[in-house]
């Protein structure tokens, strides 16, 4: 989570305390489940409204050029906002058919409530607890692999 908001820039602007890089996955995943949702959900939805259509546009792209399938996808990292599945997904896409993956209860518990009919499971990269997806995100943009068994 630390890589991810220097790149954005995003501990400049909240004046976030900078954190040390995590030696392993263990260490990284410990952290994200241990931090407040408020700390970077609440600061990265606001900075994200404002570029929300050339997301979408980004998200359409690629799906059209890859020629994706329209069911059947897991998103990593889908935090407290589900934004991949709920607002960036082309609306030819079966958004019921995804799987919102997010290693932080408390963003989990969140996503639950703003979504009530929305597949939200904790996991992260190391247990994914679900199987049989076509397509593989990390949000918000880095697409991780295509068609692949999980």
């Amino acid at each position: 989570m630390p890589e991810f908001l220097r790149e954005h820039g995003l501990m400049q602007r909240a004046q976030l305390t900078p954190l040390s890089t995590p030696a392993n996955i263990e260490e990284e995943l410990a952290g994200i489940r241990a931090q407040k949702i408020q700390t970077a959900s609440s600061i990265f939805e606001k900075n994200r409204v404002p570029v929300r259509g050339a997301l979408r546009a980004i998200v359409g792209y690629a799906f059209d050029e890859f020629n994706l399938p329209k069911s059947g996808g897991v998103d990593i990292g889908s935090g407290a906002t589900g934004e991949m599945v709920e607002e960036l997904l082309p609306r030819s896409v079966t958004q019921s058919s995804w799987v919102q993956l997010e290693a932080n209860p408390s963003a989990v518990k969140e996503n639950q409530r703003r979504h009530p009919n929305s597949r939200i499971v904790e996991g992260s990269y190391l247990n994914m607890g679900v199987s049989g997806l076509d397509i593989v995100t990390r949000t918000p943009l880095a697409w991780v692999n295509f068609s692949v068994e999980i």
